[in-house]
């Protein structure tokens, strides 16, 4: 059986709370019962001092007799609720009173104050296995002229202040109990507030491992949980245009490898059937050999978007003179462009613009826009190749004169087989893949691609390469 988060965290909250408890009663007792004693030893310590610096001393000094001695210490004990004893220095046990059902012994055997209390002027005990339970014992001197004479010791039962202890310990019990009580409801309320939202994001992530990434996990509230909860309604919108995308590229492609393999099919029978006359086949063989180079185009194509977009592929990068690169598109595009009168003007930052890329990959770049820039341009028109320095980066750019992309579409083009309205009748031969190959190849160099079009004036796309300067310093 699954457990599940408020399972867990309550769980943990309950021997949060027991062992918490406990400890608080344990700190508390041990803590109070410390207290508690030497506030009652420092109170009986002033006593003790009181009567040895009184009747003590008077005693001592002959000024009253023992009986009148018996008798303060009666009424005295009565008051304090203590045993009161008037001890020599010799051990003797000059007076004492008689709370206590057991009498004060006549001589205290091998008598030692410092060997009985220690450093500290009272102990808690048996006083030396004279009483049967535990008492604490505090004493104060009697001196006379600097000299110790004698010694007041007050003895008081511990059971007393254990009671204290105990009323002071319900007393903590009690509050610790109130505390306890509000935190854990505050417990509940917070986890209700954080459960809730939480089982909302299991249910639309349930939704998503069942493919419907329509599912939206929405939240009025501005914390973490809610921004997971946008994170993952942004990832279902990204996998659901990618399952869109991906559906029209199969359709795609399926269809631009039917359309070709067609007019192959259909010619070849046509030849064989006796349909086409033999004067006639080297034109449809022609026909039959460019539907060929179009299949093998858009194979390429598709090849190249594989090993560009894969972890396996690896730049050859290397240095070069961009313009080279330019100046060699160019001548090669020269047959074309004159078929439409077309006027290539290129624009140069400077005679030799060294950059560190992919040669080839580069030159692809270069091809593919320049291809486009012709194939989508009036006749009669012109397309410049222009550089531009800034910084670092040398941004290349090829503008054309051409119909344009609507705007819509600027976000489109990237993607594979996407072909705009515009374009539908003018580039009948395309696959729709020149300008996704064109991406991966840029974003593969870490680098930047931009496109800026108006309808009827013509399409600019600008790409930036890393200056060789910035790889050597």
């Amino acid at each position: 059986m699954r457990k599940t988060l408020l399972t867990k965290v309550a769980f943990g909250y309950i021997a949060f709370l027991v062992i918490a408890f406990l400890g608080i009663q344990v700190f508390t007792f041990s803590h109070m019962r410390q207290v508690i004693q030497t506030d009652e030893a420092e109170e009986l310590y002033s006593n003790a001092v009181s009567i040895a610096g009184s009747y003590g001393y008077r005693f001592f000094n002959e000024q009253i007799t023992k009986e009148t001695l018996h008798e303060y210490l009666e009424n005295t004990s009565d008051m304090l609720s203590t045993d009161i004893w008037v001890v020599s220095a010799d051990g003797k046990v000059s007076g004492a009173s008689i709370k206590n059902s057991i009498p004060a012994p006549k001589y205290i055997r091998d008598f030692d104050v410092t060997g009985m209390f220690g450093d500290s002027f009272y102990s808690v005990g048996t006083f030396h296995s004279y009483f049967k339970s535990e008492y604490l014992s505090v004493y104060a001197p009697i001196t006379i002229k600097y000299n110790v004479c004698g010694y007041v010791i007050l003895h008081k039962p511990t059971s007393s202040l254990s009671r204290l202890t105990t009323q002071a310990t319900r007393l903590t019990f009690q509050a610790a109990f109130i505390i306890l009580l509000a935190s854990t409801i505050v417990f509940v309320v917070l986890m209700r507030r954080i459960i809730t939202p939480v089982k909302k994001l299991c249910t639309v992530a349930d939704e998503f491992s069942r493919d419907n990434f329509k599912a939206r996990a929405d939240f009025g509230a501005q914390d973490e949980i809610a921004y997971l909860g946008e994170v993952m309604n942004d990832m279902a919108h990204k996998l659901d245009t990618h399952e869109e995308v991906q559906r029209k590229f199969i359709s795609n492609v399926s269809h631009d490898f039917k359309s070709p393999l067609t007019s192959i099919r259909g010619y070849i029978q046509a030849m064989q059937d006796g349909t086409i006359p033999d004067a006639q086949y080297k034109r449809y063989l022609g026909i039959i050999s460019n539907e060929a180079d179009r299949l093998t185009n858009l194979t390429n194509n598709l090849l190249d978007l594989n090993r560009i977009g894969s972890q396996s592929s690896v730049l050859e990068k290397e240095e070069f003179d961009i313009n080279q690169i330019i100046l060699d598109c160019a001548h090669t595009s020269e047959v074309q462009c004159d078929k439409k009168g077309i006027r290539l003007s290129l624009l140069l930052y400077d005679e030799a613009s060294y950059v560190f890329a992919d040669k080839m990959k580069i030159q692809q770049v270069l091809y593919n826009l320049l291809d486009n820039a012709i194939k989508f341009s009036y006749r009669d028109s012109g397309i410049t190749i222009e550089t531009v320095q800034k910084n670092d980066k040398l941004y290349v750019s090829v503008i054309d004169e051409g119909i344009g992309i609507p705007e819509e579409s600027l976000h489109s083009i990237w993607h594979r087989f996407y072909k705009t309205d515009l374009s539908r009748g003018k580039d009948k031969n395309g696959t729709g893949l020149g300008l996704s190959i064109v991406k991966e190849i840029i974003q593969a160099h870490n680098e930047t691609i931009s496109v800026t079009s108006t309808i009827g004036v013509g399409t600019t796309f600008t790409f930036s390469l890393s200056l060789i300067q910035s790889e050597t310093e």
